[in-house]
């Protein structure tokens, strides 16, 4: 059988986006990137998933985020540019506000010191 690449998507081409940053926030998780981290979430995935460009998911990694945060997948996703019936279910999610540019990784791990990384990271 033969393996067909999918096309490349870019997180602007989708109406549903995953939006987890307030469902973080609102539980008072001050570092969401170590948070993501100590999930098993590599770190590329991490940045995607904070500034909302994450433009798939996997079951995995969702039950964890979920698990984690006591939340439904329900509560990590945002609409964006649907134009739907007003009482679409779709329509109950949220709509999308994009995230203003983070720190990336690498700005928050060069700003602590060796002990502060490994006692993010739990070790």
């Amino acid at each position: 059988m033969r393996k067909v690449k999918r096309g490349t998507l870019n997180p602007g081409q989708s109406s549903l986006v995953l939006d987890i940053r307030p469902a973080i926030l609102s539980r008072g998780i001050t570092h969401p990137t170590a948070f993501l981290q100590k999930l098993g979430i590599n770190p590329n995935s991490v940045s995607k998933l904070l500034k909302g460009e994450a433009c798939q998911i996997n079951l995995i990694q969702l039950t964890k985020i979920c698990t984690a945060l006591r939340c439904e997948p329900n509560h990590l996703f945002a609409r964006r540019d649907l134009h739907l019936d007003k009482d679409h279910p779709l329509m109950n999610l949220p709509q999308h506000r994009p995230v203003p540019d983070m720190m990336s990784v690498e700005e928050f791990l060069s700003k602590k010191s060796v002990e502060e990384v490994r006692r993010l990271l739990g070790r």
